[in-house]
């Protein structure tokens, strides 16, 4: 029958004090953990991962300041495909109703309005609110604001009309 591979650690003979004899001690068996050189974590690592000698001091993220960027990097990723499409943002039938509607206000029977001249006025409406909300939040940031408020809105309509 061959012999089988012992699934014990190879003896290591103790060179100093003990000549090889045919059987080993405990101590002088390694293990394979033992063999293994140690990892030393450096002060970030440990401070990083939480684990600390004394545990305080280091305080552990909440769960919604995890997923802040998360949902920061999906904004600015909307905002940029926002800018490179050339397509209108607000829905045309929506705009057409209104645009009847205020039309309506001004006459009494209905007035026909022809589709190139909705989609002018569609890309006026668009260029004039996008422009209006870029003139806003300058003015949200020259308020060391993040958020954009309505008075930051009417002090850019009213810088419009000084100006």
């Amino acid at each position: 029958m061959p012999r089988q591979k012992d699934a014990r650690p190879r003896r290591q003979p103790n060179q100093e004090n003990e000549p090889d004899s045919g059987h080993a001690s405990s101590s002088t068996y390694q293990s394979a953990a033992a063999a293994r050189p140690r990892r030393s974590f450096s002060e970030d690592q440990r401070s990083s991962s939480g684990a600390t000698r004394s545990g305080a001091g280091v305080s552990r993220r909440s769960r919604s300041e995890e997923r802040r960027p998360r949902t920061q990097i999906r904004a600015l990723r909307e905002i940029a495909h926002l800018q490179r499409s050339t397509n209108l943002l607000i829905p045309k039938l929506p705009f057409a109703r209104l645009i009847r509607e205020v039309l309506m206000s001004y006459n009494d029977h209905a007035l026909r309005v022809t589709p190139e001249a909705l989609m002018a006025l569609q890309e006026s409406a668009e260029l004039y609110i996008v422009q209006l909300m870029e003139d806003a939040y300058r003015c949200t940031i020259h308020r060391n604001r993040v958020t954009l408020m309505p008075k930051d809105i009417n002090l850019a309509l009213y810088i419009r009309e000084r100006w």
